[in-house]
C-alpha cells in the first residue's frame, strides 16, 4: 500500500493511499464529513487481498489533505473536482465510486457533473439532497448547532465558553455521551471545515437538486445502496429514495446498525459489496 499526495486543479495538496493489483477494476472510496480514509481501513484491505486495485482519499480539509482558510476552497463543486482529478492523475479507466455519507453525495455528484462513469456505484448511509432541517444539521438540536457555529467564527474563545466542561471529566463525559457524532466529527477536522462543507452541500442541493435527481433516474449502471436501521444523522429515508430513483438499484438494509458501519459493521459492509460486484463480474 502506497501513501501520496497530489495537487489538486486549484493547487490544494490531497493525502490517498493506493494500490494496484491484477484486477484492474479500482474501488476508489470516499469517506464523509469530519472522517479521513481510515474509516475505510478493514474494507481497503478486504478488497485489495481479493485483488482489487483501491484507492482511499482524504477528502480536502479532513486527515492529512491540507485544509484551506478560504472558505471557497469548500465549494461542493471542488470536491468531485479532486476526484476527477485524481482518476486522470492516475489513469484510472475501469473504476467504482464508494461513498459514504457525503462520500456517497460526491459519488452521486460526480456522475452529473463528469463524462468519466463509473462501472458501478455504491453508496453506504448516503442521501442525493441535503437531508436536514434548517438549524438541525446532523440532527443536532439547534442549541448545539448555533453554539459550535458560533464557536467555529470564534475560536480563540472555545476555551473560554467551555472551561468549566473541561475540568470537570464527569460533565465533559456526559457532554461527549450526549453529543458523540459531534466529538467524532471534530477529531478529524475543525468545525469551521465541518459547517463550510455542510453549507457548501446544502446550497448545491437547493440550486441543483432537479439536476440531481434526473442523473439518478438515468443511471443504467449496477448500483448497490446500504442503509443503517439505526442512523440517526442520514436516516434510512434517504436511502430509500435513492433506490426508488434509480431503476434496477438494489437496497440492503442493515438491522441494529448506525451511521458508522464502514467501522462497526465492516465484515457485513464487505461481504455485501464483493457479493454485488461479483454478480456484475466487477
Amino acid at each position: 500500500m502506497r501513501e501520496k499526495t497530489f495537487e489538486s486543479f486549484d493547487g490544494t495538496k490531497l493525502y490517498y493511499i493506493h494500490k494496484k493489483s491484477k484486477n484492474p477494476h479500482t474501488l476508489i472510496f470516499l469517506h464523509g464529513i469530519g472522517a479521513n480514509w481510515t474509516i475505510w481501513r478493514k474494507e481497503v484491505e478486504f478488497f485489495s487481498n481479493k485483488g482489487y486495485s483501491v484507492i482511499a482519499l482524504d477528502l480536502r480539509g479532513h486527515g492529512l489533505s491540507e485544509w484551506p482558510h478560504h472558505e471557497d476552497k469548500y465549494i461542493f463543486t471542488n470536491f468531485i473536482d479532486d476526484v476527477h482529478h485524481l482518476i486522470k492523475k492516475e489513469k484510472i479507466k475501469d473504476f467504482s465510486l464508494v461513498g459514504h455519507s457525503i462520500g456517497g453525495a460526491i459519488a452521486i455528484t460526480f456522475c452529473q457533473r463528469t463524462n468519466l462513469k463509473p462501472k458501478s456505484l455504491i453508496l453506504l448511509d448516503s442521501a442525493h439532497r441535503y437531508p436536514y432541517k434548517k438549524g438541525h444539521d446532523l440532527n443536532m438540536s439547534p442549541i448545539i448547532v448555533n453554539l459550535l457555529r458560533f464557536m467555529a467564527k470564534h475560536e480563540h474563545i472555545e476555551n473560554e465558553i467551555f472551561s468549566h466542561l473541561f475540568k470537570n471529566k464527569k460533565k465533559l463525559n456526559q457532554f461527549r455521551d450526549n453529543h458523540y457524532n459531534w466529538f467524532r466529527l471534530l477529531h478529524y477536522a475543525p468545525m469551521t471545515v465541518v459547517f463550510k462543507c455542510l453549507d457548501t452541500v446544502h446550497e448545491y442541493s437547493d440550486k441543483l437538486g432537479y439536476k440531481i435527481e434526473d442523473t439518478l433516474k438515468n443511471f443504467d449502471k449496477p448500483t448497490l445502496i446500504i442503509a443503517s436501521t439505526d442512523d440517526k444523522i442520514i436516516p434510512p429515508e434517504f436511502s430509500e429514495e435513492i433506490h426508488n430513483l434509480i431503476k434496477g438499484s438494489k437496497l440492503e438494509i442493515m438491522k441494529d446498525a448506525h451511521h458508522s458501519i464502514t467501522v462497526d459493521n465492516a465484515n457485513e459492509v464487505n461481504n455485501s459489496i464483493f457479493t454485488f460486484l461479483k454478480n456484475y463480474n466487477l
